[in-house]
């Protein structure tokens, strides 16, 4: 509906196709041995346009039944499913403008692990405290139920207070009645009123949203929106399943029933919690030497536990105890414990210790009025050097009206799809190899573009042109791959190049 212009006369007036005209479309999905195969499901938007084969086999959809909207009808297909590969194809005879290619969607009783493309179907497993996603249920959208028993003693207030979740809402019943919503902090609700005398069973229904379920999962990170541009740039290939984006819904922590003495009131029990750890060093980039980094809390009697792997900081983890001596790239992870607190948020900082003559890229700077990217080989850089990152940080620039060339190596590991994420104001552009990657010219503000490439192992050209062309400014560019989520294109991918 937004990219459409004069939708009837350009589009519709034009539905007309040969009978022997039309295409076939497959999707395929994998199962793990145990699956409940007779639970399965298969979703199709709009069946009228579809013929709808499970491995061969053709499958009608169930009368009257439809799921979430009423042009999604359902289909039975674990008769036909194996353990395995499996395949479902839409067959569109005649072609029309309306036989658009939209996801399918299995439904059962199942759980997801990840594999190098996508997903596979694993039996199902019961739901613990955490995130949805750690529990095999990555697209989930609905609610999930955790419930507590409790014994009521007369003439007390109860109050059910959630300590680590996350979701657009959550649903408290009481004996399976309703008893109230928590939505905003301080994140409780007075049960009292819904208890009967002796076991009550709380339950706590959290709930999440359609953004895990319908996406976007490959442009990066959105929240809060979405609309149709969210979902026009694809992988060429499909990544793992751990490359897709989500939110992490559940309850992270089991909820607490706090006992309360005095007349009926509001009761809000306050969550003390660690002070966040503080990282001091000189830089994060440190040149052909070691790095001290310190840490420090403001808590007295407070112990800090770090990581240098990234990974988050536990009780169990590396005690603090003095000045941490880096001699090699690290991510640097703390984290206050303190008895009777709440362990604090992570601190994480990275540190990269890089070769002065071989790390780093290099720039030759311009000044001038441009509305759109320069043609750089007609013009003299007023001067020239190296920096260590994409950005504008180091380079010495006047206010605006200037524009940078950066060129050098990027150091690939692992053959696969690579997505860039190229943010500029104004125009910037990436190349690889002399590929354009990301190209969004012009005079625009800050404004994220993605694009993806296959790369193979070794050193591969990369290029960043980049031109401002009056008011803010803003240049980085960020990346995922085979094996790690979105980050910053990190300093030690980076090689010299002249």
């Amino acid at each position: 509906w937004s990219q459409a212009v004069q939708y009837k006369s350009t589009i519709l007036d034009k539905n007309h196709f040969p009978k022997d005209s039309g295409f076939i479309a497959t999707y395929r999905f994998d199962v793990a041995p145990g699956v409940d195969e007779s639970s399965l499901q298969v979703v199709v938007e709009r069946p009228e346009l579809w013929q709808v084969y499970i491995n061969d086999r053709l499958v009608q959809p169930r009368p009257g039944e439809y799921w979430l909207d009423r042009d999604f009808a359902v289909y039975d297909i674990g008769a036909y499913v194996d353990a395995g590969a499996n395949r479902i194809t839409l067959h569109a005879s005649p072609m029309t403008v309306h036989s658009e290619l939209a996801p399918i969607v299995l439904l059962g009783d199942f759980a997801l692990q990840s594999q190098e493309k996508g997903w596979m179907l694993i039996p199902a497993q019961p739901v613990a405290p955490g995130s949805w996603k750690d529990n095999g249920m990555p697209f989930y959208s609905d609610g999930v139920s955790y419930t507590r028993t409790l014994v009521a003693d007369a003439g007390k207030r109860y109050i059910v207070k959630l300590t680590g979740w996350c979701g657009s809402v959550a649903e408290v019943k009481v004996n399976g009645k309703e008893a109230g919503i928590i939505a905003w902090a301080p994140y409780e609700l007075d049960v009292t009123d819904y208890l009967e005398s002796g076991g009550n069973k709380i339950s706590v229904i959290v709930y999440g949203t359609l953004k895990n379920l319908l996406g976007p999962h490959h442009v990066g990170v959105l929240r809060g929106s979405a609309w149709p541009g969210s979902f026009q740039s694809a992988p060429p290939h499909q990544p793992s399943g751990m490359q897709y984006d989500f939110i992490d819904y559940g309850l992270f922590k089991e909820f607490t029933l706090i006992e309360a003495a005095g007349p009926p009131q509001k009761v809000y029990w306050k969550n003390y919690r660690a002070s966040k750890p503080v990282i001091h060093a000189e830089d994060s980039i440190i040149l052909d030497s070691s790095a001290t980094v310190t840490l420090s809390t403001k808590d007295k009697d407070a112990e800090i536990r770090y990581t240098l792997d990234g990974t988050p900081p536990a009780e169990a983890s590396s005690l603090y105890t003095q000045p941490i001596m880096l001699r090699q790239s690290a991510v640097v992870s703390a984290r206050t414990f303190k008895k009777g607190m709440e362990p604090s948020s992570i601190e994480s900082r990275s540190f990269y210790l890089l070769d002065s003559q071989k790390n780093g890229i290099h720039y030759a700077y311009y000044e001038g009025q441009w509305g759109r990217l320069p043609k750089f080989k007609s013009l003299q850089p007023v001067r020239e050097g190296k920096i260590y990152r994409i950005s504008l940080d180091r380079v010495q620039r006047r206010k605006e009206n200037f524009a940078l060339k950066l060129n050098g190596r990027l150091k690939i590991d692992k053959a696969g799809p690579y997505t860039f994420f190229l943010t500029s104001n104004d125009g910037g552009r990436l190349l690889i190899d002399d590929v354009p990657v990301v190209d969004h010219d012009g005079l625009h503000s800050a404004e994220e573009r993605v694009g993806r490439i296959e790369l193979q192992p070794g050193l591969h050209s990369i290029e960043v042109l980049y031109f401002d062309g009056g008011g803010s400014q803003a240049l980085s560019l960020s990346w995922q791959g085979p094996g790690f989520k979105r980050q910053l294109l990190p300093p030690d991918r980076l090689f010299y190049r002249p």
